[in-house]
C-alpha cells in the first residue's frame, strides 16, 4: 500500500414505491499493485480501478447494487447486523427502530 486516504461517503439509495435507505460511511481509498482501492470496512465493500476516480465510481455503483438488492430482497437489517451496525447502538445511544427509521427502514 502506497498511500491511503480517508473520506466520507454519503449514500441514498430510493426504490420507486418501495423503501428507501441514506446513511454515511467512511471509505479509504488506496493505491497497491498498481490499482486504486476504495474500501468500506463498516459494510465490508471494496471496489478498484486504474485510477482513484475510477475507483471510487465503481464502489458508489456497488454501494447503490448493495442496497438495492437488501431493499428488494428485504434483508438490510440482516445485513446491517452481521456488519455490526446493530450490535453497537446502545453505545451510540440510539434504539433500534430510532436506527431504522433514520436509514429509512
Amino acid at each position: 500500500m502506497e498511500r491511503v486516504n480517508k473520506k466520507s461517503c454519503r449514500a441514498s439509495i430510493a426504490k420507486t414505491g418501495k423503501q428507501s435507505i441514506s446513511l454515511s460511511v467512511d471509505i479509504f481509498n488506496y493505491l497497491g499493485d498498481g490499482l486504486f482501492y476504495t474500501y468500506c470496512p463498516s459494510l465490508d465493500l471494496i471496489a478498484y480501478g486504474q485510477t482513484e476516480e475510477i475507483a471510487q465510481k465503481e464502489f458508489s455503483q456497488i454501494l447503490a447494487e448493495h442496497f438495492e438488492w437488501c431493499l428488494d430482497n428485504n434483508t438490510i437489517e440482516a445485513d446491517l447486523a452481521a456488519h455490526g451496525w446493530l450490535n453497537n447502538l446502545r453505545t451510540l445511544g440510539i434504539s433500534k427502530n430510532d436506527f431504522l427509521k433514520r436509514i429509512g427502514k
